[in-house]
């Protein structure tokens, strides 16, 4: 019997099978904005995930700093105006992680959430700050860079499970990058087959989220265009989804 009380239809060797369930991709929405637009995350999100680039000789230090550990990252833009309203904590908690985070040499990689109260804030509901590496800057439009940054936002969604809505922070320009590539990776790695579980052994990644923007500090060339290629990368996921139930 299926999750739904449904028998399951089955196939044999003279008899194909005539219908087959299938998971559907997550219902959260992915949107595209500019820095330009107003949008206060601090006030309106769940979950904040700030990008931050490496220093240019990050890759070349992470060995040698891995023992000592040494902070070597100037906040900018959203990423200075969030550490300012928060008192410094943003920064402080990069330092307090510095040495398994090298100072965000390596794509994906992050630091656990920082919660907080916004100060002067009338909402008493904690919200939830997570610091996203995202490599040399010199080397984010490599092949595989925005699908790893889709994954990890994935992973830290899913991670702090009662988050509903997240903001992505990118200090990038799109130009050359593939808003596809991203939602294909992100929507993917909330894949989760529950077709033959039950009970306890059902799991639903990030079952409660709802909406992921992803606010960029540079050019984003088309924001319409942004938006269709983030919809073509969710079909393309179904298309993942598809091949995986089968």
């Amino acid at each position: 019997m299926s999750e739904t009380g449904t028998r399951v239809e089955t196939w044999t060797f003279d008899k194909a099978c005539q219908s087959m369930e299938f998971n559907e991709v997550h219902k959260a929405k992915i949107s595209v904005t500019d820095s330009s637009n107003g949008v206060s995350v601090v006030d309106e999100d769940d979950l904040i995930i700030v990008g931050l680039f490496a220093p240019d000789d990050a890759d070349a230090d992470a060995d040698a700093d891995d023992e000592q550990g040494k902070l070597d990252l100037t906040l900018t833009g959203k990423a200075k105006d969030l550490d300012e309203k928060l008192d410094g904590a943003l920064k402080e908690i990069i330092e307090e992680n510095v040495k398994s985070f090298k100072n965000g040499s390596k794509v994906g990689s992050t630091i656990p959430a920082l919660r907080f109260i916004v100060p002067g804030s009338s909402k008493s509901k904690p919200k939830r700050v997570v610091v996203l590496g995202l490599g040399s800057k010199g080397k984010y439009k490599d092949h595989g860079f925005f699908e790893k940054v889709g994954h990890a936002v994935a992973s830290v969604c899913d991670t702090n499970k009662m988050v509903k809505t997240c903001s992505v922070i990118l200090p990038l320009d799109t130009k050359g990058l593939s808003f596809s590539n991203f939602a294909t990776e992100f929507y993917s790695s909330l894949y989760s087959d529950n077709r033959y579980k039950t009970g306890d052994n059902i799991t639903h990644k990030a079952e409660n989220l709802v909406t992921v923007t992803i606010i960029v500090e540079g050019n984003v060339y088309d924001i319409n265009s942004a938006n269709a290629s983030l919809e073509d990368g969710k079909k393309l996921a179904a298309g993942v989804f598809l091949s995986k139930d089968i």
